[in-house]
């Protein structure tokens, strides 16, 4: 999910419980969201009302089985072409949010992950944006922990005025109004990890 982080908005608040010695490290955030009754069903329609006042963008919520020690993969995105020019041939560049985890479960009912998570932005001019955070952290079976830590900065111009007047050569500024906008936004990552039960009989 994508919260702004600036501007006149206000995220939803959850309680955290980090450890003392976790603090932020090149950008990377994360913390343990336990010990409130903040279950993933809570937590889920706290994002949802958060959508619906326009304050997040939830942009997937999906669910994978992985085995103790294999990694499992989540990606969205697009394969976008890039047009051949008169030296160079058409290609197609994917630009994608991947998300790779790789559990292992651990003494006394905690779960180990390795996180892997890319963010690349449509390319702009033959150039394509990426993002990448690597981590690894433990956390308790069935609790939800939170990385963020990448950041997205978009600058725009809106132009205004009347009609035909704003066009005019010196004396058009008179008849339009321009606004600067700068939108930051963070995506914040939630992990539910979960131990299924092996149902093998020997």
């Amino acid at each position: 999910a994508g919260f702004p982080t600036s501007g006149r908005t206000h995220s939803p608040t959850f309680t955290s419980n980090a450890p003392g010695d976790w603090a932020p490290n090149l950008g990377l955030v994360f913390s343990t969201l336990s010990g409130s009754g903040l279950t993933a069903t809570i937590l889920d329609a706290k994002l949802a009302l958060a959508e619906t006042e326009g304050k997040t963008k939830i942009i997937s919520a999906p669910k994978v089985i992985a085995m103790n020690g294999q990694a499992a993969t989540i990606s969205r995105g697009d394969s976008i072409i890039i047009q051949a020019t008169e030296n160079v041939a058409s290609t197609t560049i994917d630009a994608t949010l991947s998300l790779e985890v790789t559990p292992t479960v651990s003494y006394n009912n905690f779960i180990t992950m390795d996180v892997k998570v890319t963010d690349d932005t449509a390319p702009t001019q033959f150039r394509i944006r990426k993002k990448s955070l690597n981590t690894k952290l433990m956390i308790k079976n069935g609790d939800t922990v939170v990385i963020g830590g990448i950041y997205t900065e978009n600058q725009g111009t809106d132009e205004s005025g009347i009609p035909g007047l704003r066009r005019l050569p010196i004396l058009g500024w008179l008849f339009k109004a321009q606004r600067v906008t700068n939108t930051k936004t963070e995506l914040l990552i939630f992990l539910t990890p979960s131990v299924v039960a092996s149902t093998f009989k020997s």
